[in-house]
C-alpha cells in the first residue's frame, strides 16, 4: 500500500492539479484520490490505474552525442529564424528566406554542414561541433538578455549541459540540466530536430530534483538496445527490493533478481562497467548509478542518483 501510495502521489504531481488530495483510508487497502477542476476524469483515472512500469536501460556518455546536440540546436536557430522571417513577409514569392546566395563551394553565414545530412567525414564533422562547444558559448555574451541568448542558443538557453569549465563534456550520461517550467519547451525543441539524433536515442528526465529546494531536473541520455525498442529489462523479474543505509550513512536500495533476471543482468552490467545503467519508473528516471563491476547473481545494491 505504501509503494502504491508513492507511485500515485508522484502521477498526481505531474498533472499540476490544484489542492489535490491523496491519503490512506483506515480501511486496509483503500488510497482516496480527490482531484478538483478535473475535466476529463476517465482519462485521469486511467493514468491513475495502469501498471506502474519499472525499466531499466543502458545509456550513452555524453561526448558520444554532443556533437548531435549542437547539431539540433542549429537546426532549431535555422527553424526559428525561417518562421520569423516568413511572420514579418521577408520572404520570396516561393516562401524561401531573402538571403544572399553563397558563393560554389561556401556557405552562407550562419549555416553549418551538418553531420550526415550535407555529407563529408562525419568524423571531423563531430570534431569541429564539439569544438565549437569549447569555444561558442552563452557566457560569451554576458551582456545579452534572454530574448539575444534564446535567438542565437536556443537550446543551450534553456539547457545547461553538462560540461566543465572549459567547455568540455563530462564523461556521463547527464546530458544537462534546466528548470522544471522550462522542461516542455526543450521536449518540444529536441522533438522538432529529432531527425538529427540517433535513431537508438532516448532521453528521459529525472523525476525530481537533486536537491528538496531546487527546481532543477537532469536531462539523461538512454540507449536503446532491443529490437522491439523496450527496455532489456524490467521490473518482473525483481523477486525481492527493500531500503537500507550503507557503512556511509548513505539510503541504499537492496534488490534480487529471479535467475532470468539474473542472466540478463550480468550482461548488462558487464558491458557497461564505467558507465551508468538507469532505473526508470512510468518514463522517468529514478537514478542512473554507475556500474562497478559485473553483477553475476542478480543480487545488487544501488546507492545515489547518478553523475
Amino acid at each position: 500500500i505504501d509503494r502504491a501510495f508513492n507511485i500515485l502521489r508522484t502521477r498526481i504531481d505531474r498533472f499540476g492539479v490544484t489542492q489535490p488530495n491523496i491519503s490512506k483510508l483506515a480501511t486496509a487497502g483503500r488510497i482516496l484520490v480527490e482531484l478538483p477542476g478535473i475535466k476529463d476524469p476517465a482519462r485521469i483515472r486511467k493514468l491513475l490505474q495502469g501498471t506502474a512500469q519499472l525499466e531499466f536501460w543502458e545509456t550513452y556518455q555524453l561526448p558520444d552525442i554532443v556533437g548531435d546536440i549542437l547539431e539540433a540546436e542549429e537546426l532549431i536557430r535555422q527553424m526559428n529564424a525561417r518562421e520569423e522571417m516568413i511572420l514579418s513577409g521577408d520572404t520570396t514569392d516561393e516562401g524561401e528566406p531573402l538571403r544572399e546566395t553563397p558563393a560554389e563551394g561556401e556557405m552562407a553565414e550562419g549555416e553549418v554542414d551538418l553531420v550526415g545530412e550535407l555529407g563529408g567525414d562525419t568524423t571531423d564533422a563531430a570534431t569541429a561541433l564539439i569544438d565549437q562547444l569549447e569555444s561558442d558559448s552563452i557566457m560569451d555574451m554576458p551582456d545579452a538578455t534572454m530574448e539575444d541568448m534564446e535567438k542565437n542558443y536556443p537550446l543551450r538557453a534553456l539547457l545547461q549541459l553538462s560540461v566543465d569549465q572549459e567547455g568540455r563534456p563530462y564523461n556521463s550520461a547527464t546530458v544537462g540540466y534546466a528548470r522544471i517550467q522550462d522542461t516542455m519547451r526543450i521536449n518540444s525543441m529536441l522533438k522538432r530536430a529529432k531527425e538529427v539524433f540517433p535513431v537508438n536515442l532516448k532521453l528521459a528526465w529525472v523525476n525530481k530534483p537533486r536537491d528538496p529546494n531546487s527546481d532543477i531536473l537532469d536531462l539523461v541520455a538512454l540507449k536503446i538496445t532491443t529490437r522491439d525498442r523496450r527496455a532489456p529489462l524490467t521490473g518482473d523479474v525483481i523477486v525481492d527490493a527493500r531500503q537500507d543505509y550503507n557503512q556511509m550513512g548513505q539510503v541504499e536500495v537492496s534488490m534480487t533478481m529471479n535467475s532470468d533476471g539474473a542472466k540478463v543482468w550480468r550482461r548488462l552490467t558487464a558491458d557497461n562497467v564505467g558507465k551508468q545503467i538507469a532505473i526508470v519508473l512510468d518514463g522517468y528516471v529514478y537514478s542512473y548509478p554507475n556500474v562497478n563491476s559485473e553483477i553475476p547473481n542478480g543480487m545488487s545494491s544501488i546507492t545515489g542518483i547518478g553523475d
